[in-house]
Order: C-alpha cells, then structure tokens, then sequence
C-alpha cells in the first residue's frame, strides 16, 4: 500500500499531507520497527527520523502527476505489481482536498496505465 496525495507540486502535496501521512507511518512505526522501510543490506543511523524526507521516496507516492506516474513506473519495473493499493485519505486533509486528490489520480495518473493499449493522448484526438 502506498500513501498517496497528487496535488500541483510536490511542494502543494507536502503542505496539504505531510502531517497526516507521517503520523500515520509513526504510529505504525512503533509496531514494526524501521526496518521494513530499508532496502537489503542497508543501515540506518541511530538518530535517523521517520519523516517526510526519510518516508517520501520510500512508501509514498505524492506530488505532481507527473512525478507519481513516473514512481509507479519504477514500481512496474521493480516489481511489476499486477496492483497497488493506494490510501487517499489522510488525517488533517479536508474533504475537498482528499475529494481533488482522488480526482487527480483517476483522470491525471491512472490514464496513463490503460491496459487497452491506447494512449491517453489518442482518445483526445
């Protein structure tokens, strides 16, 4: 399952989720350790926080549309999931916010992972 939140901009993401996403992951955190976030073989500092910075490139896909299309791709290509499961909702995040994210991902993200065979830009011609 991944954390996700389109927005405009990485940046617009970060400001709308990041509190909700993070406390999601840190309370789940003190259940299952740091160590399901790591790839194999790899270490982590003492000190190291399960934060935005630590978290975005590891469990969520956030940002632009652009920027999320291009993370599920190196998920197909990683491990080639027949599915993902995505969280939408996200504590601190108003209806109308979550209402656009939703929106997003099914026009702006999704299209792009037709299984048809036809691209996007096809159908608008």
């Amino acid at each position: 399952m991944r954390g996700t939140y389109v927005a405009g901009s990485m940046e617009e993401a970060r400001r709308d989720a990041e509190a909700g996403m993070v406390s999601l992951f840190a309370h789940n955190q003190s259940m299952r350790g740091m160590q399901i976030f790591l790839d194999p073989g790899e270490e982590i500092d003492a000190d190291t926080k399960l934060d935005w910075d630590f978290l975005e490139s590891r469990s969520f896909l956030v940002g632009s549309a652009a920027h999320v299309i291009e993370r599920l791709e190196e998920h197909r290509e990683v491990c080639n999931p027949e599915e993902i499961l995505i969280g939408y909702a996200h504590d601190g995040v108003d209806q109308t916010r979550t209402l656009r994210n939703i929106e997003r991902f099914g026009t702006e993200v999704m299209p792009h992972f037709r299984s048809d065979g036809v691209s996007p830009a096809a159908d608008s011609a």
